[in-house]
């Protein structure tokens, strides 16, 4: 295990446990992200990555909004370089962009049905990864303590995260995730003026941080689509 106030709390899983079993056991919580690599020994099929109950959820239903600029935003604080010797994903953003959100980019006609229902675009900002290094045969548990910014909190908060999700990984199905802050429990709606920040449920087209898991787990909405973005 390591940590500093500049550096992530990392744990090298020893031996690298399965990436499917791994999922399994995080089925209680939100916002699952399973990034799984089944061309092995291949430069494209190298890692694979596992997240979530990110600390924040950014959601665009449709043009008129700009999700990547308030990812970047709410990641500006917490930029530092990749700890050498790991998977370059460390934590960070990561979710989909459905190709229907092209209409922000370009003027194409709009779709006469929404067929689908969903978000145009779905980034969760996740604090915590697993990441399996195939080629290497390692895994590692890399908690960055995101979202705080006192060093101190940030290393405490990153521990404390990551030793929750080991314990859910060796079988303890009872884990309360660490409490984000407060000033951070919020939505910011983005579509008209500046955000406005207010205690309250996610809406479409705002940024939610997720609240802190409680006993049992939550329902999990259903795994995010394969991509990343760091």
């Amino acid at each position: 295990m390591s940590a500093s106030p500049t550096s992530p709390f990392v744990e090298a899983l020893v031996p690298p446990p399965d990436p499917v079993e791994c999922c399994e056991r995080l089925r209680g919580l939100p916002h699952r992200l399973f990034l799984d690599s089944a061309a092995r020994g291949s430069r494209l099929g190298r890692y694979s990555y596992l997240a979530a109950d990110p600390c924040a959820v950014v959601r665009a239903p449709g043009p008129g909004t700009d999700p990547l600029a308030t990812v970047r935003s709410l990641l500006a604080p917490f930029a530092s370089a990749a700890v050498p010797g790991l998977p370059p994903f460390q934590g960070g953003a990561a979710g989909y962009v459905a190709y229907d959100w092209g209409l922000a980019l370009e003027r194409l006609p709009a779709p006469v049905y929404d067929d689908l229902g969903l978000d145009d675009v779905v980034l969760g900002i996740y604090d915590w990864v697993l990441a399996w290094d195939h080629v290497d045969a390692k895994a590692w548990l890399i908690s960055t303590g995101m979202p705080e910014t006192d060093p101190a909190a940030r290393m405490r908060r990153a521990r404390e995260r990551g030793l929750c999700i080991r314990r859910l990984l060796d079988g303890e199905s009872h884990v309360r995730s660490v409490r984000l802050p407060p000033s951070l429990k919020a939505t910011a709606d983005h579509r008209d003026g500046p955000p406005q920040r207010t205690v309250q449920p996610a809406l479409a087209g705002r940024v939610v941080a997720r609240p802190d898991l409680g006993e049992g787990g939550q329902a999990d909405p259903g795994p995010a689509k394969a991509g990343h973005y760091g």
